[in-house]
């Protein structure tokens, strides 16, 4: 098994055209073993309140500098209340047209019949 660094390494070797612009763009950016990260998983406390994970979340935010390179923070949670609540309203207006609906058909079952 070959490590991450070392493999890096041999893939730039391979290839020196492809090193040269990488090295400029990656090394002295201060990543981790010189590697970019694609994603940031976290995963908090099953017991965790609202204001703690914000708080944890604009802290992550305010490790990363300002302007175009901004990270998009996605909180998973937050955006799973969201979709409750959408799924709420949705069933609620489904509800109302077909009470409509029925209301509707009752009278042209009744005009029909007479």
């Amino acid at each position: 098994m070959i490590s991450y660094p070392a493999y890096q390494q041999l893939a730039l070797n391979f290839n020196s055209s492809y090193s040269s612009s990488y090295n400029a763009t990656v090394l002295n950016k201060g990543y981790s073993y010189n590697v970019p990260k694609q994603k940031l998983l976290v995963k908090y406390a099953a017991n965790i309140t609202d204001q703690r994970r914000e708080y944890i979340i604009n802290g992550i935010r305010s490790l990363f500098p300002p302007g175009l390179d901004q990270p998009i923070m996605v909180d998973v949670v937050s955006i799973i209340d969201s979709l409750r609540s959408v799924n709420l309203v949705f069933t609620f207006i489904v509800g109302i047209i077909g009470v409509i609906s029925l209301i509707l058909t009752f009278f042209l079952l009744l005009v029909a019949t007479t």
